[in-house]
């Protein structure tokens, strides 16, 4: 078994750290990190239930990479630990400390975070504005969000409240860690799956511009008038994409 593990593992970091090696970047090593973390986690030979917290460490690192992949796993790590912080007496502090972590997620917001906030509003829990253009991936993350939040507090309850068969006595620990398991799993294939645009560089960056001094101007004129406010950091960067608007045209595009 033990052989089966150390293949499996193995075969697990390989892809991205392939990929690292072909295409040097910093989002490809925190990416890799990730990976390893978690393809170390969920496949070699007696892991512990606490070794999760070793891929949450590179996890944090990407935040602003992927903010809400990130904090979705962050999130599910802790959760996955229940059992053993249960046992320990804890579960105030666990119920109290989630509760914390996603309040403070909508007070970033509110205090406007510099995290995008495309990805920010998919954690505000009825605030999604659903006539906002978005992707199916984004729609889709959008509710896997939701009925993740939904199977975590049923698991709770059901095992505060309702008492499992006798001759299932440790139902709840199973269902808690089929769960999980089942969660990163899929962050593992989901951050196999990602790939950087940036050709290896590392430099390519898509921006909105929001001011005043677009009005009356036409799309070449504004477009000028950035790449002047960004000369010497134009000079370091592979690609670069624009979008400008006047405020009065961003709160119609907003809406």
């Amino acid at each position: 078994m033990a052989i089966y593990c150390l293949t499996a593992t193995i075969a697990s970091v390989l892809p991205s750290s392939i990929n690292l090696f072909i295409n040097s970047s910093k989002k490809n090593f925190l990416l890799s990190l990730i990976n390893a973390s978690l393809g170390f986690f969920l496949f070699s030979f007696q892991v512990h239930e606490k070794s999760i917290l070793l891929v949450t460490l590179p996890v944090i690192l990407a935040f602003p990479l992927d903010p809400v992949m990130c904090i979705w796993l962050l999130e599910i790590a802790t959760f996955s630990m229940f059992p053993l912080l249960q046992k320990d007496g804890l579960f105030v502090a666990f119920l109290g400390l989630q509760g914390i972590f996603l309040l403070s997620i909508r007070l970033f917001h509110l205090l406007g975070s510099k995290l995008e906030k495309r990805n920010m509003d998919f954690l505000l829990l009825g605030h999604f504005n659903l006539s906002r253009k978005t992707s199916w991936k984004d729609t889709l993350t959008l509710w896997g969000f939701y009925l993740s939040l939904t199977g975590q507090i049923s698991l709770l309850i059901g095992q505060e409240f309702i008492k499992p068969p006798e001759n299932l006595p440790y139902l709840y620990p199973y269902l808690i860690s089929a769960f999980s398991g089942l969660h990163f799993m899929a962050f593992f294939l989901y951050f196999n799956e990602v790939v950087d645009e940036s050709d290896g560089c590392g430099g390519k960056f898509s921006v909105i511009v929001v001011s005043a001094l677009f009005e009356g101007k036409p799309h070449l004129q504004r477009h000028r008038l950035v790449n002047s406010a960004l000369a010497e950091e134009l000079k370091t960067i592979h690609a670069f994409s624009q979008k400008t608007y006047t405020p009065a045209q961003w709160t119609e595009v907003s809406k």
